[in-house]
């Protein structure tokens, strides 16, 4: 749960510093890019024509045709669970229904401005703990979030493994159906092409002997969609070559300290689950 606020309160400007792993971006309720980035967002404090505002600057290159090397924004405010950096003009070409709402609850920030495709109206800090957990960008020109996740320590960062099961235990729709010997190993590896991982699935109890040539389950490109100290999540990105959509694939990662010790794979729109155990 992220840290709450009393909304709509003016917050002191103050510059920070917010290392992220990967980011998404989403239109229409889609994710429509994602990838891996460790180049600092920082944000800084500067005067504008006598007016203090923050200055968020973006590192990364290759993320400029998403989001704007670099970007002011005008005020600091709280949200229920949120602060955000805004920029609220009163006449604009961002239509959209979180502008309309920003200009219904505040006060214009200035006149009027017209935002570049790559240039965000509101910055969302989410915070865990007086800590930035996450950052959001959120546009309206056209409508579009792109969001921001934390570096950690440990096993995500290194999420490069092959796991190796001797029985596995299978459900539909929640019952068991089959429980067995039969051995798997589970591959999951840094993704070349540009997302996060690919977890791909062997079978140990084939005619080959080379446990790499036997596939169970065809590489799938996936990213991590949640985290804790005892498991990862990740989740399919994009479609199969059949055009079906991978994000119904889950794979849950049971570790102690960064050393595997169980794997979950669920295909959601089967009502199938499969645990592989040690």
């Amino acid at each position: 749960m992220y840290d709450k606020f009393e909304p709509f309160k003016s917050v002191q400007k103050q510059p920070f510093t917010f290392t992220p792993s990967r980011f998404e971006s989403w239109m229409n309720g889609k994710m429509v890019n994602s990838g891996s980035t460790h180049s600092p967002i920082r944000a800084n404090v500067i005067a504008v024509e006598g007016q203090e505002k923050v200055e968020i600057s973006i590192s990364d290159v290759n993320l400029h045709g998403e989001l704007a090397p670099r970007i002011e924004f005008d005020e600091f405010i709280t949200a229920h669970d949120r602060l955000q950096l805004v920029t609220v003009p009163a006449q604009t070409n961002a239509n959209c229904v979180g502008m309309a709402a920003m200009q219904s609850t505040i006060r214009p920030t200035r006149q009027q401005k017209n935002f570049a495709t790559n240039e965000p109206y509101c910055c969302n800090l989410f915070i865990q703990e007086g800590s930035i957990a996450k950052i959001t960008f959120s546009f309206g020109s056209p409508e579009k979030l792109v969001e921001f996740y934390p570096a950690t320590d440990g096993i995500v960062r290194e999420l490069d493994f092959l796991f190796k099961s001797s029985e596995f235990i299978q459900y539909e729709n929640g019952k068991r159906v089959s429980q067995g010997g039969a051995r798997n190993a589970i591959k999951v590896e840094p993704n070349p092409q540009g997302n996060d991982f690919v977890a791909t699935i062997y079978n140990l109890d084939g005619k080959n002997h080379d446990w790499y040539k036997e596939i169970q389950m065809t590489p799938k490109p996936m990213r991590i969609v949640d985290q804790n100290k005892e498991k990862i999540q990740l989740r399919g990105v994009g479609t199969g070559t059949n055009g079906v959509s991978l994000e119904n694939i889950g794979l849950t990662v049971y570790h102690n300290e960064g050393v595997v010790i169980r794997v979950e794979l669920t295909v959601d729109d089967q009502g199938y689950r499969v645990e592989y155990l040690p």
